[in-house]
């Protein structure tokens, strides 16, 4: 038995395939928490012997949870750690403009505001070679500043660090033993040159980490109180799924999940 579950802002559908037949279920989503509608539309197909849950095998997830918290700007308390004089790189960004002659324009928001992005001192060459060691004294500075801003996730983005992530794992070790959250660094999120791209995806990831998180340990925790113990996959943005762990460390990679998830179901 597989059940395919897709949580959009009004409705949620959930699929049933069970012997070759196809069962569709739709329900309203409860958009301020929704796995509380999910859950209870599962336990109640449960009751109805609709779902057998010693008999489920995959449990396939797609959502725009991800989406929804991007677009209304409702992600973590964020910080960003970078090599010094690069604070600025997710906000300067790139040259192409959606109206280049508009004196009016109004940039949006960067995710991280510059009084939450930092500074220290490393730095790499093109090569991976160190040409600055990492000065672990800068980031024992940041603790009692991250602290003091409720800091809640953690983004760290440096130069060329794809080619060497000692630095970055040195700070990340760092900051998470120390205040206890989410740290997500680059080299693990998009371990591939431009500046720009690498911080603006990073720093996403990380913003979205503790509402993701959340989200899907939700969606599990409840599961199984019903008996539904089988690890749920959710669907990426590229059509492909993941474990849950693996979209909770990377919630960029599900952006589109939703999306995807409705293409792909279109496609089948």
């Amino acid at each position: 038995m597989l059940l395919g579950i897709d949580i959009g802002g009004t409705f949620t559908d959930i699929v049933v395939s069970d012997a070759g037949h196809v069962r569709l279920f739709k329900i309203p989503s409860t958009p301020q928490k929704p796995a509380v509608g999910v859950i209870s539309a599962l336990s109640n197909l449960i009751e109805r012997e609709v779902i057998i849950p010693d008999r489920v095998g995959e449990i396939r997830h797609g959502s725009t949870v991800a989406t929804n918290a991007l677009l209304e700007g409702k992600w973590a308390r964020t910080a960003l750690v970078t090599t010094r004089g690069f604070r600025d790189v997710l906000e300067i960004g790139r040259q192409n403009r959606p109206k280049l002659y508009d004196l009016f324009f109004e940039r949006p928001a960067p995710i991280v505001a510059r009084d939450q992005r930092f500074e220290v001192t490393e730095r790499l060459d093109y090569c991976g070679k160190v040409i600055k060691p990492l000065v672990t004294d800068d980031v024992e500075r940041l603790i009692p500043l991250l602290r003091e801003q409720s800091v809640e996730t953690v983004a760290v983005v440096f130069l060329f660090s794809y080619l060497d992530p000692t630095h970055e794992r040195a700070v990340q070790d760092v900051i998470s033993s120390a205040l206890g959250v989410p740290v997500t660094i680059s080299s693990d999120i998009l371990p591939e040159f431009r500046e720009f791209e690498r911080t603006s995806t990073t720093v996403i990831s990380a913003a979205l980490r503790p509402v993701i998180g959340s989200y899907l340990t939700s969606l599990e925790t409840g599961a199984k109180k019903i008996g539904l113990n089988t690890r749920w996959q959710i669907m990426q943005s590229n059509g492909a799924i993941t474990s849950a762990d693996y979209a909770q460390a990377n919630p960029a990679r599900i952006l589109l999940s939703g999306p995807a998830a409705g293409v792909e179901g279109a496609r089948v």
